[in-house]
């Protein structure tokens, strides 16, 4: 998949911590397309470019050590 538009995370790679990966796939960039058929005579596709940030990691937890949250960094 190539976008020539999108300067965001295109492809995730796994992390790990404590020798268990994570596949992180699931946040890899992705096309979606909507149809608006509000006028059947006129159906107009809606195409998207659908990614995934940093902020997707900015959770505070009250469970992990100081020294935990430093391996996630």
């Amino acid at each position: 998949m190539k976008f020539k538009t999108v300067k965001e995370v295109i492809s995730w790679k796994n992390f790990i911590l404590d020798g268990e990966i994570y596949d992180l796939s699931h946040l890899n960039a992705d096309w979606v397309e909507d149809l608006d058929k509000r006028d059947e005579k006129n159906i107009i596709t809606y195409n998207f470019i659908v990614t995934y940030g940093l902020h997707c990691f900015t959770k505070d937890s009250d469970d992990i050590s100081s020294e935990e949250s430093q391996l996630f960094m």
